[in-house]
């Protein structure tokens, strides 16, 4: 059987999307950043791992839906 690893979001503030969260019961557990274009922040839930990625580009506050 498959498993989800995790599910990426792309966000626009990175305090108010990990603020959200932690409201949701997540927590995080580690960021990455990527050169000088972005940061991954991971985010999971109590006794598990990474299971929501969140990317900020910098510069970026808002994305195209489509």
């Amino acid at each position: 059987m498959s498993e989800l690893i995790h599910t990426c979001y792309r966000i626009g503030d990175i305090d108010k999307s990990i603020a959200f969260y932690e409201k949701l019961g997540f927590a995080e557990k580690g960021r990455m950043p990527i050169r000088d274009e972005a940061i991954n922040v991971f985010m999971g839930l109590p006794g598990d791992g990474a299971r929501l990625e969140l990317t900020y580009n910098h510069g970026v506050d808002s994305y195209e839906m489509g």
